[in-house]
């Protein structure tokens, strides 16, 4: 059985957000904060985490920002806010 990114890493149920591998988190090295943090982040992906009961969008950000944001409508809100910070890196679908 091959298992695929989505499978491992999937889709977190019913919502648009979806999990970053650890292993590409290690390569682009720590962050300040994660504003897309998941509730219940099965490992960490910065120094400070936001998840959607804290509405990080409104949340002040500092330093150096991991943003993997909820696919859909919404992401172009987060890529504005990442490109307002200007010290951010942005994981989305190509």
């Amino acid at each position: 059985m091959n298992v695929t990114f989505e499978t491992k890493y999937g889709n977190v149920a019913g919502k648009d957000e979806w999990l970053t591998p650890p292993e590409l988190l290690k390569k682009l090295g720590k962050f300040d904060l994660d504003p897309c943090s998941p509730v219940n982040a099965p490992w960490e992906t910065a120094k400070k985490h936001y998840t959607e009961l804290d509405n990080g969008l409104l949340q002040p950000w500092k330093g150096r920002v991991f943003c993997n944001p909820p696919y859909g409508k919404k992401a172009k809100d987060w890529l504005l806010k990442c490109a307002e910070h200007n010290n951010c890196i942005a994981l989305t679908f190509a």
